[in-house]
């Protein structure tokens, strides 16, 4: 899928990003949580990466909600991934969104 189908400088308009980010490593619980969002035909995508201190875990993918709210998570290969979501706190083209994360 390529969305939209349609890029113009009004497209970055349809999409919201989402970021937290606390440090201190395990012993604060440590975490990034990277969020970029979009909804086409009805359907509401979240592409998501993610790093969890205490565990040391990554999770990346997409979840996909439809129209009565039911999710579907695709994994992600977080090995694979090329650029970094993280990059887009400093871009002025995409909506952030304050999620209270």
């Amino acid at each position: 899928m390529e969305y939209p189908s349609e890029r113009t400088e009004e497209s970055w308009k349809k999409f919201k990003y989402n970021s937290y980010y606390r440090g201190g490593g395990k012993q604060n619980a440590g975490m990034s949580l990277n969020y970029l969002t979009f909804t086409n035909n009805g359907y509401q995508y979240q592409i998501f990466k993610t790093y969890q201190a205490e565990d040391e875990s990554y999770s990346t993918g997409v979840t996909v909600t439809d129209a009565k709210g039911k999710e579907t998570d695709i994994d992600g290969i977080y090995k694979t991934i090329k650029g970094c979501l993280c990059r887009l706190d400093d871009s002025h083209l995409i909506l952030k969104e304050d999620t209270g994360l």
